[in-house]
C-alpha cells in the first residue's frame, strides 16, 4: 500500500465533500457522526467511480491474485518471524517490525477482499481498458481510505470511545484521539503472544486429518446442504484443480466444474450446483443493496465474520452464459480453515441458521469454555504443586447459587486459589473469548464487560457476596475464611483491546501473560 496515494487523496478532503462545517469549528456528536458518514460515502461513490474504467475480467483477476499473494506472505511470514525473533538480541525492535509488516498486509488483505465482493456483485463494466499498476495502487488507496473511514464512523458513534474530527484549514481533516498509542501497545503484546503460541504448538499435531462426528456433519449439513466430509472433499477437488493446472486463479463454466466434481468426487448435479452456490459470491446489480435472506451486517467492510465475504465464500460466479466460477486456490484453502475455525470456536454468526446449526455452535461456545477453564485450572494446579511459597487451597467451579439455594443470580467461581498463610482468596473467572479486530468488535467487547448485566458487573454481584458470606463459603469448601483477603480477576484466552483501552475495576489479565511470568504475577495482590 503506497502511502503517499493515500495521503494525496486525503487532500482538499473538506472541498471535495462540500463540507458545511467550518473550519476548526468544534463538531457535537451528532454533528461528528453526519460528518463522518459523508466522508464514508465519499470514498465508496469513487471506489464506484474508478471501477468502471477498465475491464472487469482483467481487474478481477489482478485482485485475486493480490489476495493470492497476500495468503502466501502471511503463510511464509509466520515461520519467518519466528526465527527472526529468536535470533535477534534486540527483540523489541524485531516486535516493531513485526507489527508494522502485519499492519500493511492487513491493509493490503482487506482492502484486496472488499474491492473483490464489490466486483462480484457489480460486473456490468463496458471498458476493455487493463488497469495499469500505477492504477491500481490509486483503487487500493482509495478502499483502504473509504474502510478507516467507516472505522472511525463507528468510533465517532461509540459512547467508549475519544474520537473527534475537525475540518482544517488546510483543507483536511484533523483527527483527535489516543487510539494510536494504545493500539501500538496492543498490538505488540498481541504479535508477542501470537510468536509464542506459535512456537509453543509448532511440534504439536494436528487434528486436521480427524474424521468430523456425525453430529457435525449433521449440523454442518443443515446449514450449508453438504456435511462437513464433503466440504473437506470439495475445497480439495477445487485445489486439485488448480493444481493439475497449474494455474494460481482457475477461469471454469459452472457446467465442467460441475462435470469435475462428478468425476473427483461421484457427487449428482444437484449437490455439486447447491456446493458451488452456497460458497459463491455472486452478481446482483448494486453491492450495498444486500441479496434476499442477508442483511446490511453480512456486507459491509466494517463487520468482521461476515458470512457474506470473500474470506468465507472463495468462488466467484460470473454473469454471463457459462456461469465462468473463478477462484484463487490458496484463498480455497484458507476459507475452509476459517469456516471450520469460526465453527470450532462457537463465533460462527447464526442469525439465519437452522436450529441444529445453531445448537452446534451453542454447543461448541460451552465445550471452549469448559475447555478453557480446565487449561486455566491445571496450570495452577501444576505450578502450584512446584511452588514451596504456598500452602494453597485450589477449588475449580464453585457453586455459589447452591450454596443461596435462591433464583440463581451469582453464578460459579471458575477458580477458587486460596493462600492459607497470607490469607488471600483470588476469584477468578475465565473468559475463553476472541480478541475483537475491528471497531465494532471493540464496542461490543467493551459492552460485554462493562454493561449492567454484563460480565464486569455480575462478577462484582459475586465479590459482594462473597465479602458478606465467608462463613457459608468457608463451609462449602472446608477452610475458616476469617480475616481472609478477597481479589478478583478475569484470566482471558488471549490478548484484548480492552485491557488497554478502560481502566478496568477488576484486572484483566490474558493467559500469555500468565504463563509468562508464572505465579509471579499473584506478587502485586500482596
Amino acid at each position: 500500500m503506497q502511502e503517499h496515494n493515500i495521503q494525496l487523496l486525503m487532500n482538499d478532503l473538506v472541498t471535495k465533500i462540500q463540507c458545511k462545517f467550518d473550519y476548526n469549528q468544534k463538531l457535537t456528536k451528532k454533528e461528528s457522526v453526519e460528518l463522518s458518514h459523508q466522508i464514508v460515502n465519499y470514498f465508496i461513490e469513487c471506489i464506484k467511480k474508478e471501477i468502471v474504467k477498465y475491464d472487469w475480467d482483467n481487474l478481477i483477476k489482478k485482485l485475486i491474485l493480490n489476495y493470492e499473494n497476500i495468503l502466501f506472505n502471511r503463510s511464509i511470514s509466520s515461520v519467518n518471524n519466528l526465527y527472526y525473533y529468536f535470533n535477534n538480541k534486540d527483540n523489541s525492535s524485531v516486535i516493531q517490525d513485526i507489527v508494522s509488516d502485519d499492519y500493511e498486509l492487513d491493509k493490503l488483505s482487506i482492502s484486496t477482499r472488499i474491492l473483490i465482493e464489490i466486483l462480484s456483485a457489480e460486473q456490468n463494466f463496458n471498458s476493455k481498458v487493463k488497469i495499469s499498476n500505477e492504477n491500481f495502487d490509486t483503487l487500493m488507496a482509495l478502499t483502504y481510505n473509504y474502510i478507516e473511514w467507516t472505522f472511525n464512523s463507528d468510533y465517532i458513534n461509540s459512547d467508549y470511545i475519544d474520537f473527534e474530527i475537525t475540518p482544517l484549514e488546510s483543507n483536511r481533516f484533523g483527527i483527535k484521539t489516543n487510539l494510536g498509542e494504545i493500539f501500538d501497545t496492543f498490538r505488540n503484546n498481541k504479535s508477542l503472544e501470537h510468536i509464542n503460541n506459535f512456537s509453543t504448538n509448532i511440534d504439536s499435531k494436528s487434528n486436521i486429518e480427524e474424521k468430523p462426528s456425525d453430529e457435525l456433519d449433521e449440523a454442518f449439513k443443515s446449514e450449508f446442504d453438504i456435511t462437513l466430509t464433503e466440504y473437506a472433499d470439495f475445497v480439495y477437488a477445487l485445489i486439485s484443480l488448480a493444481q493439475k493446472n497449474e494455474e494460481d486463479i482457475v477461469f471454469i463454466s459452472k457446467s465442467n466444474l460441475i462435470n469435475h466434481l462428478k468425476c473427483e468426487l461421484n457427487w449428482e448435479y444437484n449437490k455439486s450446483s447447491y456446493a458451488i452456490d452456497n460458497f459463491s459470491l455472486k452478481y446482483r446489480d448494486r453491492w450495498e443493496i444486500p441479496p434476499e435472506g442477508y442483511s446490511e451486517n453480512d456486507i459491509y467492510p466494517w463487520v468482521f465474520r461476515r458470512s457474506l465475504s470473500y474470506y468465507l465464500k472463495p468462488l466467484i460466479i460470473k454473469n454471463d452464459k457459462n456461469e465462468t466460477v473463478i477462484y484463487g486456490f490458496r484463498n480455497v484453502y484458507h476459507s475452509g480453515l476459517n469456516l471450520i475455525n469460526l465453527i470450532t470456536k462457537g463465533v460462527y454468526k447464526t442469525n439465519n441458521s437452522s436450529k441444529k446449526f445453531t445448537s452446534l455452535i451453542s454447543k461448541m461456545i460451552d465445550k471452549k469454555g469448559k475447555e478453557f477453564n480446565e487449561i486455566v485450572f491445571k496450570w495452577f494446579a501444576d505450578n502450584l504443586n512446584l511452588s514451596k511459597k504456598f500452602n494453597y487451597k485450589l477449588e475449580s467451579n464453585v457453586q455459589i447459587d447452591k450454596i443461596v439455594k435462591v433464583e440463581p443470580k451469582y453464578g460459579d467461581i471458575d477458580i477458587l486459589l486460596l493462600d492459607k498463610d497470607k490469607q488471600r482468596l483470588f476469584s477468578i473467572e475465565c473468559k475463553n473469548i476472541e480478541s475483537a479486530r475491528n471497531p465494532r468488535e471493540i464496542i461490543h467487547e467493551i459492552e460485554r464487560f462493562f454493561d449492567d448485566k454484563n460480565w464486569i458487573k455480575k462478577h462484582q454481584r459475586r465479590e459482594d457476596w462473597i465479602k458478606n458470606n465467608f462463613d457459608k463459603l468457608g463451609d462449602k469448601i472446608g477452610n475458616n475464611l476469617k480475616n481472609y483477603k478477597i481479589f478478583s480477576m478475569f484470566i482471558v484466552s488471549e490478548e484484548l483491546p480492552i485491557i488497554y483501552l478502560k481502566k478496568n475495576p477488576i484486572d484483566i489479565i490474558p493467559f500469555s501473560q500468565i504463563k509468562k511470568e508464572g505465579l509471579g504475577f499473584l506478587d502485586k495482590y500482596y
